[in-house]
């Protein structure tokens, strides 16, 4: 009887083992990137019809292009332009601009002159702009439209009409029965002008500041000081996720920033993440 048995015992044994080795064996990055790839599609795909589900399927992507980026005990992280720009796009998709503009800015610390990244980066960091209505608000907004256009095209427009403009003035001032028209110069001189204002945006005004992290929170209040009863909020409205600042100093549980406009604030240390990766 137990040597009828023994088969049956080896084989179930086999079974449950094999099983084990299954369940125990992490997915491979290139499983993972498959997921998180489909995933978003999903999620890209029903943001018109299902946004709930959208959102879920977006969420899933995020954290499956974080589980490769972390990694694991036995699979080390990786990290790459694709996995940080996939990850900003889920993420900005999703309605998470702070971790949107963290992860574009990490995919342009390793590739600072991709059009692709900058041009996401944009769109991220035009969701955060400020609200208060200005008097240049309407050159405000043409240059940040112009911003999604490549730089590289901006600066060959630039560059073209600034020289047509010199070669027209010349022209012009050396006299002659075809002389250009004063308008023309004009012209080219203000298409010059636009163009060459759009190469110094929005984003490069930041980086005055030296801007090392970034608002991951959807909105936080600052404080004058580390303590959010002791100290009141300033500024008074709450800093939106999204916004990048300079880290200048890490008390416990909260950290000294810098804000864009060069002001120092207290906010909890959990609410930014540096654009560094750890």
């Amino acid at each position: 009887m137990r040597r009828a048995l023994t088969p049956i015992v080896l084989v179930t044994l086999a079974i449950v083992s094999g099983a084990a080795r299954g369940a125990e064996a992490p997915a491979s990055p290139e499983d993972l990137f498959t997921q998180a790839s489909a995933a978003y599609a999903e999620g890209a795909r029903l943001l018109s019809t299902d946004p709930s589900g959208a959102a879920a399927s977006l969420r899933r992507s995020a954290a499956l292009y974080e589980q490769i980026i972390s990694g694991s005990p036995a699979t080390p992280g990786r990290r790459s332009v694709p996995l940080y720009y996939d990850l900003g796009n889920a993420y900005l998709l999703s309605g998470q601009t702070g971790r949107a503009v963290l992860n574009f800015r990490r995919a342009e610390v390793l590739m600072p002159l991709s059009e692709a990244v900058q041009a996401n980066l944009t769109v991220a960091r035009q969701k955060i702009a400020p609200d208060d209505a200005t008097e240049d608000g309407t050159q405000r907004s043409s240059l940040l439209l112009l911003e999604a256009v490549p730089a590289s095209i901006r600066f060959a427009v630039f560059a073209g009409t600034f020289a047509l403009a010199w070669l027209l003035a010349a022209r012009r001032l050396l006299g002659g029965p075809r002389r250009p028209a004063r308008g023309m110069i004009a012209a080219a001189a203000v298409v010059s002008l636009i163009a060459g204002a759009s190469l110094v945006p929005r984003e490069l005004r930041l980086r005055q500041t030296a801007a090392d992290a970034v608002v991951i929170a959807a909105e936080v209040t600052a404080r004058k000081g580390p303590d959010d009863v002791a100290y009141e909020a300033s500024p008074e409205k709450p800093i939106k996720g999204g916004t990048e600042v300079r880290l200048i100093e890490s008390r416990g549980p909260w950290a000294l920033v810098r804000l864009p406009d060069a002001s120092q604030a207290w906010l909890p240390a959990t609410a930014i993440e540096r654009v560094q990766a750890p």
